[in-house]
């Protein structure tokens, strides 16, 4: 496996905004897309756009399920359509 810088921020921002980002490139989207979108849903659900359940939600829209991976803590967030692409926050986005 191997890594790949990626920050689709507009501002070239690294700090505040990593579940845009990611989400962002999990989804093929533009980072506006994905902000707009995940700020759109809390406002439909009344919570905050950084809440865990906001963009959770949004990405069970968008078709992905949520696996416990054997023998952590972490979540793993896997598309069902895509077996190679996930979004595993780490333990203190979760």
């Amino acid at each position: 496996m191997s890594y790949l810088y990626y920050n689709p921020n507009p501002e070239n921002r690294i700090v505040g905004d990593c579940v845009i980002r990611g989400i962002s490139k999990v989804l093929n989207q533009s980072w506006d897309e994905t902000y707009m979108d995940i700020c759109m849903r809390g406002f439909e659900i009344k919570d905050m756009p950084s809440a865990n359940y906001v963009w959770e939600s949004y990405l069970f829209s968008k078709g992905f399920i949520r696996n416990l991976l054997p023998d952590t803590v972490a979540l793993m967030v896997v598309n069902h359509l895509s077996e190679d692409t996930a979004v595993i926050p780490s333990k203190t986005a979760w």
